[in-house]
């Protein structure tokens, strides 16, 4: 676990943690790694339950879903019809999201660097991002989409829960328990621990 999402389960500033912790501070410090003993006991000395999955669901493999390619947009609806001559059809995004078939020509098309770049449409890939600064990124990014006032003082936008919740498959969305689903912050995380997006920077850096 690193320190950034130790510091969302507690609900304090990575630096806060940082220092209570006695980690060593700077540029990128809360992308460092902290071995689970240290985090369930940090954790619970905040009053905070420490999800840790037993050994045995740990050893038992995922299964492997079917499942279509999935797309997430930044704007809640969006219509992209289709050209005379085009090999595609018209691609609908309806409360965020659409799915097409993987070796279908709309996929190809929704794939293309000029839609995501121009249109901020992104594939989403069900398995999280390698590098641990990139996933902090995305769960400040993910963040940002539910906290929509001027700061997290004005509380969480219902729509940006939505917009967030939309990135995953529906599988992953309706597996996430209640506690989850109704925590900001711990949603972040679960997002940013099951899939990643088809970007590799979101422009916020600590």
């Amino acid at each position: 676990m690193i320190v950034h999402e130790i510091a969302t389960m507690v609900g304090l500033k990575s630096a806060e943690v940082i220092d209570e912790m006695g980690l060593e501070a700077g540029q990128g410090a809360h992308a460092q790694k902290v071995d689970d003993a240290s985090a369930k006991e940090y954790v619970e000395s905040k009053g905070v339950a420490f999800p840790v999955e037993s050994q045995a669901e740990e050893n038992i493999p995922e299964a492997k879903v079917a499942r279509k390619a999935r797309f997430w947009c930044i704007n809640r609806w969006n219509n992209l019809p289709s050209n005379p001559g085009d090999k595609r059809s018209p691609v609908v995004f309806d409360e965020w999201a659409n799915e097409q078939e993987l070796d279908g020509n709309e996929c190809k098309f929704l794939r293309s660097t000029d839609i995501r770049d121009r249109l901020q449409i992104y594939e989403v890939l069900d398995h999280p991002y390698d590098d641990d600064r990139k996933r902090v990124d995305f769960i400040r990014f993910i963040e940002k989409l539910m906290f929509t006032g001027q700061s997290e003082t004005d509380g969480v936008s219902r729509e940006g829960q939505k917009c967030a919740m939309a990135i995953l498959f529906d599988d992953m969305a309706a597996a996430l328990p209640r506690k989850v689903k109704n925590s900001p912050r711990k949603l972040a995380v679960a997002i940013a621990e099951k899939v990643s997006l088809s970007i590799q920077s979101f422009g916020s850096e600590e």
